[in-house]
């Protein structure tokens, strides 16, 4: 889960790729990495960074839901889905 600081802006920003070949990122479980989460924050709201990498390491121990976002195909869903995992 990379995470990163931007100057100018001052909303946290999510970016999330589902890859189609799974490589290994030297996972704790040692599974391939699928889905990957980029947090972007402003210096201003860098802890925010830790909240969200705690709200999706929780989502992501939860099989049933990882399998749920695998299964969305359309920007708008994924879009929801995230939003919906990050205001829980």
């Amino acid at each position: 889960m990379p995470k990163g600081n931007m100057e100018d802006e001052t909303k946290t920003k999510i970016i999330y790729a589902r890859l189609e070949n799974p490589i290994n990122w030297n996972s704790l479980d040692g599974k391939l990495t699928k889905n990957i989460f980029l947090i972007l924050t402003s210096r201003e709201e860098e802890g925010n960074q830790i909240k969200v990498v705690k709200k999706i390491t929780n989502f992501s121990k939860k099989c049933d839901e990882i399998k749920g976002l695998d299964e969305l195909s359309t920007e708008k869903n994924i879009e929801d889905y995230i939003t919906k995992i990050l205001l829980d």
